[in-house]
């Protein structure tokens, strides 16, 4: 049997902030267990809380990129796509990278592409699959990145029909993901066989209200 290969990665600004918010140490683990993350060096000039150093020590590769792809992210139209954001879709595809981005039209940009996506609280998950990080502390990974990025459960429920989404969300285990502070927005683990002898996997997000009062789907 081969080995599976890792993913080549790279980031957008506001998954590598969210990260820093929450646990940058995921970030190490991400590219240990995950795949390698890269990062373009015009990202990093705009993002004031992460400095060169902090990517070295947490093992993120940084891009410079060549003079043609700078001149295409400047002189291209991409309608709202930033100029970072332009040169995340050109290194993706000029790399074969997978972008890692809750950014609504960098995401359908990549989709034009043929560019591979990873939402960020996806790679989360994905870290767990591989054995990189405890559920447990998964879970409140995930809880507090839903509250600091505005939008992040809506968006990520509406997109729960996806295959790859809800195959990348079948990792967190049941017992960790149930209960918790009745402030924050809950798991919520759906349609596992419970005859299966393995960790129980899969989760959707649904909002405090909803699991509150019990009007679940």
């Amino acid at each position: 049997m081969g080995t599976k290969t890792k993913p080549f990665l790279i980031v957008d600004a506001n998954i590598l902030i969210d990260y820093f918010k929450c646990d940058k140490t995921i970030i190490k683990l991400i590219f240990a267990y995950v795949g390698p993350i890269h990062l373009a060096t015009p990202v990093l000039s705009e993002v004031n809380e992460i400095s060169e150093n902090d990517c070295l020590e947490l093992g993120i590769t940084l891009v410079e990129p060549e003079l043609d792809q700078v001149m295409l992210a400047t002189t291209e139209s991409r309608g709202p796509l930033s100029f970072q954001d332009h040169l995340c879709l050109i290194l993706a595809r000029d790399h074969g990278w997978t972008c890692v981005t809750n950014d609504k039209p960098l995401r359908r940009e990549c989709e034009g592409e043929g560019v591979p996506l990873i939402w960020g609280v996806e790679l989360i998950c994905n870290l767990v699959e591989a054995g990189g990080l405890p559920a447990s502390h998964a879970k409140d990974i995930i809880l507090l990145y839903t509250e600091i990025t505005p939008g992040t459960s809506v968006r990520l429920s509406s997109e729960a029909h996806l295959r790859d989404y809800k195959l990348s969300m079948r990792m967190i285990l049941r017992n960790s993901l149930v209960g918790g502070g009745s402030t924050h927005q809950k798991l919520v683990v759906r349609g596992y066989p419970p005859s299966n002898k393995r960790e129980p996997v899969g989760e959707e997000l649904s909002e405090t209200q909803s699991a509150a009062s019990g009007q679940g789907p």
